[in-house]
């Protein structure tokens, strides 16, 4: 009498089905974390372009402050001293907000390089190869 029902291989007791279900589980936790690289490369990005951002406008208020000082010097001091310290709280607030975006990126940037140094990334690694070699493999 033929059983057609998949045998547990003898090594690992696991059958081809449940080893075919284990790795499509892997896939699309693989996916979910490709997903989740994706979005924190694009959230690092939009901070590196804010931070870019918040310099250009500490060179502007840099730029300003000089040349109001210039201005003020002429002016009683009593008006460039309020003018300084005002482009100076401007300035504080700038520092605060970079700092802020700064400290942000940071840590997007420690999220990713744990994922990529956790202990499943490194064993799901062979599956990774897996999967695009039989990618690869289809669209020839």
């Amino acid at each position: 009498m033929h059983n057609d029902a998949p045998h547990p291989t003898p090594r690992d007791g696991h059958s081809e089905a449940d080893l075919a279900d284990r790795l499509q589980q892997s896939e699309e936790s693989l996916e979910a974390r490709f997903g989740d690289i994706a979005v924190l490369g694009a959230e690092i990005a939009r901070m590196d372009a804010e931070a870019v951002r918040k310099d250009q406008e500490l060179d502007r208020l840099t730029s300003l402050q000089h040349k109001m000082r210039t201005a003020q010097a002429i002016r009683s001091p009593t008006h460039a001293e309020m003018a300084i310290s005002e482009l100076s709280r401007q300035l504080a607030i700038r520092d605060s907000t970079l700092a802020d975006v700064m400290a942000d990126r940071d840590r997007a940037v420690a999220m990713v390089e744990t994922l990529v140094t956790s202990t499943s990334w490194k064993v799901t690694g062979p599956l990774r190869r897996i999967r695009k070699a039989l990618r690869r493999a289809d669209r020839s």
